[in-house]
């Protein structure tokens, strides 16, 4: 906001007593003051307020995770052969606006399942997938359907995956 210079007022009392003369005067800086403290009170916090709503949000996307809203449900955890790699079948739900979907992740033996989409294998819906390993590296995937698959990759870090 904009502000505005005193405005001049007119007196009646001309130089020297004479009443018949009009002269112009600007109003005292007393009576601006209290007006101008409030403006520049209401521009700094309303300045604060914007400062703080844009730092919270730099916040949230700078924490990873801060404003995910999925979730991964785990349905079915197989270790391979070897013990090294586990294949990880799971639902991922993204709340009420999304349909849930079913995921297949292979991730190493000793780390937790991420909150990210599965890395070999996603399919729309929940339905019915089973994993097993074949080998060290070879990981078998079934599923009764293939409408609404996402992703089906073949091979992944070294691990071919296979399907029925």
């Amino acid at each position: 906001m904009r502000v505005q210079p005193p405005i001049p007022t007119l007196s009646l009392r001309g130089p020297k007593g004479c009443s018949n003369h009009a002269r112009m005067s600007a109003p005292d800086s007393t009576t601006a003051r209290p007006t101008q403290i409030r403006h520049s009170l209401g521009v700094l916090l309303g300045g604060g307020l914007v400062l703080l709503v844009l730092c919270g949000g730099l916040l949230l996307l700078a924490l990873p995770g801060a404003y995910d809203t999925c979730v991964n449900e785990p349905l079915q955890t197989s270790l391979s052969p070897d013990k090294q790699l586990k294949a990880v079948l799971f639902r991922r739900d993204c709340g009420a606006t999304t349909t849930p979907s079913t995921h297949v992740a292979i991730i190493p033996a000793s780390s937790e399942l991420p909150n990210e989409a599965g890395n070999v294998y996603v399919q729309g819906g929940e339905p019915l997938v089973n994993v097993r390993w074949m080998g060290d590296r070879h990981l078998n995937i079934s599923s009764g359907s293939t409408a609404g698959v996402f992703l089906r990759l073949s091979e992944h870090q070294g691990v071919r995956v296979t399907y029925e």
